[in-house]
């Protein structure tokens, strides 16, 4: 395995998240050092009891001066100042990242504002825990997870091919998406889940004529369906406002199926009612498992080392409903050229992508897994 080419790791906020993210990055050959920055002096000192990291301090313009990654790894409403502010201090050539599930308004802010020489990819790592703060980080929380990046057309295929390969090695299955596409899709998997726990849970604890009683009942469905809600509601409140447009699609959507459940239930519809629950039983069994990669099909897409060719190949399949199952970038030695390796579900899927970017001039072959 290669070296990673980002050694010198600049994290800024320290919880559950850029903690994981310390960690992990720190077991990533040829990554020299990893910087921990909070503007509070307590995380920071608790980060060191831990061993999260290897340097700590609460000076940002320090911390990010000599870094080739800086990850912003706070809550998502102050990300973009967070991330204006560190760039005024960083080396021209450096690559910025955050680990914010909310991203369309970020990434437009940040591309209009950074100063230039500083590259931005928006990173969102689909994992977690209800536990917060530094004393939850672990550097395994990465290992086999779906990891967002969305890059767009002014982002260098190398500054990806970098930060993917250092995701890579921490354990990560990255996934590039477009930004706006990132916010509706989280809207379903991850926001609206969360609502839904935490109306679950309200509703057990305060519309019970007993509470102590249904409480003390509650087992293992209900304890599954209602885990998150015990996450930090400070952290989730940040979120849901930011991308409260996404969310309330989806919870105006998800209300109209809950009406038409009720009316089934209503009439007493026994057929209808019995449909509903083998149509989402089947939807259930249907979810890809993570690791199974059987019937993953690898479509190698050469392209040159120039700005938007990334975001060019990622919305082409986009448009045509393919799925980026997993990607890797493959750098030329002479430089200036490339390739994308693209993991693609299916025959009829490869069958379109290979279209579509034929349709936009790009070659492509299939490798053998």
């Amino acid at each position: 395995m290669a070296d990673s080419s980002l050694g010198r790791i600049t994290v800024i906020g320290c919880g559950l998240m850029g903690g994981s993210f310390a960690l992990a990055a720190g077991t990533v050959p040829g990554v020299e050092a990893v910087t921990i920055v909070d503007r509070r002096a307590a995380v920071v000192e608790r980060a060191r009891e831990l061993g999260v990291g290897t340097h700590w301090t609460t000076d940002v313009a320090g911390a990010v001066a000599d870094a080739d990654l800086v990850v912003i790894a706070t809550p998502v409403p102050t990300i973009t100042q967070v991330a204006l502010d560190a760039a005024k201090w960083m080396r021209s050539g450096a690559l910025l990242t955050d680990l914010g599930s909310v991203k369309s308004n970020l990434v437009l802010e940040l591309e209009a504002e950074l100063p230039p020489g500083i590259a931005f990819i928006g990173g969102h790592p689909m994992a977690g825990s209800e536990a917060s703060g530094v004393d939850a980080a672990d550097g395994t929380l990465f290992q086999g997870a779906t990891y967002l990046l969305t890059p767009t057309a002014g982002v260098q295929e190398t500054a990806f091919g970098v930060l993917g390969d250092l995701l890579r090695q921490m354990g990560a299955r990255v996934l590039a998406v477009d930004p706006e596409l990132h916010d509706r899709l989280v809207a379903v998997v991850s926001h609206l889940p969360q609502v839904l726990a935490s109306l679950l849970m309200a509703h057990a604890a305060d519309t019970a004529d007993d509470r102590d009683a249904v409480l003390a009942l509650t087992a293992g469905g209900f304890r599954d369906v209602t885990r998150v809600a015990a996450s930090d509601p400070d952290l989730w409140t940040g979120i849901l406002r930011e991308n409260r447009v996404a969310v309330l699609e989806q919870l105006i959507r998800y209300a109209e199926r809950l009406e038409s459940l009720r009316r089934l239930l209503e009439a007493d519809d026994e057929e209808r009612l019995h449909r509903f629950l083998a149509d989402a039983r089947r939807a259930r069994r249907s979810l890809p498992r993570r690791g199974e990669a059987a019937d993953l099909i690898d479509l190698l897409v050469p392209i040159p080392d120039r700005p938007g060719a990334l975001a060019e190949v990622t919305t082409a399949l986009g448009e045509v409903g393919v799925n980026i199952e997993d990607l890797a970038m493959r750098h030329a030695s002479d430089g200036g050229r490339g390739a994308m390796v693209i993991a693609i579900a299916g025959e009829e899927a490869l069958r379109r992508a290979q279209q579509v970017l034929a349709d936009r001039g790009y070659a492509t072959h299939v490798e053998v897994r």
